[in-house]
């Protein structure tokens, strides 16, 4: 390389020696090139991939908030030279931010997505990089619903990908893993195993050490959560003897889950605890994420569901890329089973009888207590109602049925009429409730626009294949259709307003809103009438 005379031809065969080296898993020796590339003279062009070499390094060392950084400005410089290259490292980039979550940089990760969401567009037909960077920077700026098309477009890409090259192999990696996988963020459980598995053996037979490391970690948290635990402990080993031979040592992140899962309450603890200093040192928030998950699977093991449902909350409210599959069985667990529990299931008994307002004496003798013992556990009955609803909330959420995207469309319309229309019929009195209380109750307001984000999003997730084919404009007025069709609202309208018997209005809503759906998903350049 050094004897290469032309200075541009050489610092591109060292930015490619560099590559090879970072690919390797020899990180110091890749470092080494980098610090004679940047002692030499170098184009805007080679500047900028120096420093996105940097970025991925120090990824892979897991300093992630510094990899976010380097990323982001590395891909803003390739813009005018590197279009295609710059949006792959606007992806590299969002990566690191969604791994750093915030911990050390509050709103670091949404400055990076809406860059990543601004970025030039990409080509046509797209590459599997510009779906995923166009999945993910929707999925943080806009949220769930709004993405959910885009992230099962990526994810069908993801499944048939042919990884014969390194680029596709690269974009495999990155949407299958390190971002939190698209899979576990659609709760495709199957298609998680069948991605997590594939890249194992990727990385096996390139001979991708760093790759492999963090693909069996991956792989080995399926097993955990899929009850597999000693297929989890050989792969967990693996990653030990990976680390002995390429180093870093092993955040032992997946250890820590398996011993939560096995309720070994010192060992866990103590994995927790050093896994939460980690990600304190290397403003890794969503490391510290998966902490607060391992503690609250760990808790609600041990019976301390006060610390369980804590701990799951605050995963929760940091709203991670891929968590929702483990954090929200846990918040159903320790909601229900907490120390205030009868209380909330008191409040909650009440409502759902026709008390939109429950007092505390009602709700006390209810739950075989004093008022005086009330007001020990919740500050106010504005926090108890509070509780109550978010409750209802957790448990509507839980009993969702699994979106099958490859039923015929009527089908799905059939199946989604019916679990709509018996969930709203038990929601009615809880919505009345929440109507009565949000003034005082300012939470309950809160969980009211929360639950209706979640039915937009699993209305979103539902027709994913059908809104996936059409352009922005005409996915959100097809999906605000959908949601006037399909919300509590049009229900409470023939229950309430029309009188129609439950059976009456759960065949009146069939036939409605398959019509609806049919001419929204059909003609989706006006809005659709509902009566």
């Amino acid at each position: 390389m050094l004897l290469t005379t032309d200075p541009a031809r050489r610092a591109d065969r060292m930015l490619a020696a560099a590559r090879a080296s970072r690919d390797a898993g020899e990180l110091h020796a890749a470092l080494r090139l980098l610090v004679v590339l940047e002692a030499g003279r170098l184009d805007e062009r080679q500047a900028a991939e120096v420093e996105r070499l940097r970025g991925l390094i120090a990824s892979d060392q897991r300093r992630e908030g510094d990899a976010a950084r380097l990323l982001l400005s590395a891909a803003r410089r390739l813009e005018p030279h590197e279009p295609g290259l710059a949006r792959e490292t606007y992806m590299e980039s969002l990566v690191a931010a969604t791994l750093a979550g915030d911990l050390g940089r509050p709103g670091g990760r949404r400055e990076v997505a809406e860059a990543a969401h601004a970025a030039p567009p990409g080509p046509d037909p797209p590459r599997a990089v510009d779906v995923l960077l166009d999945a993910l920077a929707l999925r943080l700026t806009q949220g769930y619903a709004a993405a959910a098309p885009t992230l099962a477009q990526a994810l069908e890409l993801l499944l048939t990908m042919d990884c014969s090259t390194a680029e596709a192999r690269r974009w495999l990696w990155m949407g299958g893993g390190r971002a939190g996988s698209i899979a576990t963020e659609l709760w495709d459980d199957e298609s998680w195993y069948a991605l997590a598995a594939r890249q194992v053996q990727v990385a096996r037979d390139t001979g991708a050490l760093v790759q492999l490391r963090f693909a069996i970690t991956h792989l080995a948290l399926h097993h955990i959560v899929g009850g597999m635990l000693s297929t989890a402990a050989r792969l967990i080993e693996e990653d030990g003897l990976i680390a002995e031979v390429t180093g870093p040592p092993p955040v032992a992140y997946s250890a820590m889950m398996l011993a939560a899962w096995q309720g070994r309450e010192q060992q866990a603890s103590e994995l927790i605890e050093a896994v939460v200093q980690i990600a304190t040192e290397r403003d890794a928030g969503i490391l510290a994420g998966f902490a607060a998950c391992a503690n609250a699977v760990l808790s609600n093991g041990l019976g301390h569901y006060d610390a369980a449902r804590d701990a799951a909350w605050r995963v929760f409210e940091r709203d991670h890329v891929g968590y929702g599959h483990l954090v929200v069985p846990e918040l159903a667990e320790a909601a229900a089973r907490t120390g205030d529990a009868a209380l909330i299931q008191a409040t909650l008994d009440l409502i759902q009888a026709g008390d939109v307002e429950p007092t505390s004496a009602a709700i006390a003798t209810i739950a075989g207590v004093s008022s005086r013992a009330l007001f020990q556990h919740f500050a106010s009955l504005a926090d108890l109602y509070a509780a109550a609803f978010d409750l209802a909330v957790i448990r509507a959420f839980d009993r969702h049925r699994p979106v099958d995207g490859a039923a015929p469309l009527a089908n799905r319309i059939e199946l989604l009429v019916s679990d709509r229309s018996e969930l709203f019929e038990e929601w009615l009195p809880v919505w009345h409730f929440a109507e009565r209380v949000r003034s005082v109750a300012p939470a309950v307001g809160l969980g009211v626009a929360q639950l209706r984000r979640l039915l937009r999003e699993w209305l979103a997730a539902w027709f994913a294949t059908e809104l996936g084919n059409l352009d922005p404009a005409a996915r959100d007025l097809v999906l605000d259709s959908l949601d006037v069709a399909f919300g509590l609202d049009s229900w409470m309208n023939m229950r309430e307003q029309l009188r129609l018997s439950p059976i009456h209005a759960s065949r009146t809503w069939r036939f409605t809103a398959e019509a609806i759906v049919l001419q929204a998903l059909t003609v989706p350049t006006r809005p659709v009438a509902v009566a």
